[in-house]
């Protein structure tokens, strides 16, 4: 099971990236940002950045690859810690158009890389997991100008992979579950 999981997850992203090279009449391409945590600060959590690169099919098809990064450093005394978050994937949606608004389901997938590391003179330890979420989205976005769209999305994210390394000693983590609902306010402009 968790091999076809990442093999769909692998799937998605690469369907993403190839979708950047298709022209053909009816393809948009545009660049978006998750507007919901922009310049956030959540001490050492996992509070980034996204941006969208969406790439809209005709009028029934959006693809898109998403990636965001985040890395805090924090120094107290002489102990000295960091935490980074990578994130990479894509949606697939199909989309239904009503005039200047457009709804849209689908699904979306993202690897999560974050690494952790504390130094000290009682404690040092490091940590790097890599995290795989899938899970289906709902949305809609409105059209402000031809180019210029604001909009929002609903997305049930599943931890479907957890694994990686532990003070230099690879881990697969099984057995723990995680699930949680995720809403995003998107600003997106089409070229």
């Amino acid at each position: 099971m968790e091999r076809l999981l990442r093999l769909i997850f692998l799937v998605m992203l690469g369907l993403g990236i190839t979708g950047l090279a298709q022209e053909h009449s009816g393809t948009r391409f545009g660049v978006g940002i998750d507007l919901s945590g922009f310049g956030t600060e959540s001490g050492m959590e996992n509070v980034y950045d996204n941006f969208y690169f969406p790439i809209q099919i005709g009028s029934s098809l959006l693809i898109e690859p998403e990636l965001g990064f985040s890395r805090k450093s924090v120094t107290e005394g002489v102990q000295k810690s960091s935490r980074m978050f990578v994130r990479a994937g894509s949606g697939f949606m199909i989309v239904s158009q009503k005039n200047n608004t457009q709804l849209y389901i689908g699904l979306r997938g993202y690897l999560l890389l974050d690494s952790f590391k504390i130094e000290g003179d009682v404690l040092s330890r490091s940590e790097s997991l890599r995290r795989i979420f899938l899970g289906p989205v709902t949305g809609a976005f409105y059209m402000i100008t031809p180019n210029l769209a604001i909009g929002g999305e609903v997305l049930v994210e599943f931890r479907v992979h957890e694994g990686g390394a532990v003070n230099g000693r690879s881990v697969e983590l099984s057995g723990s579950s995680f699930s949680r609902t995720v809403t995003r306010v998107l600003l997106r402009w089409f070229f």
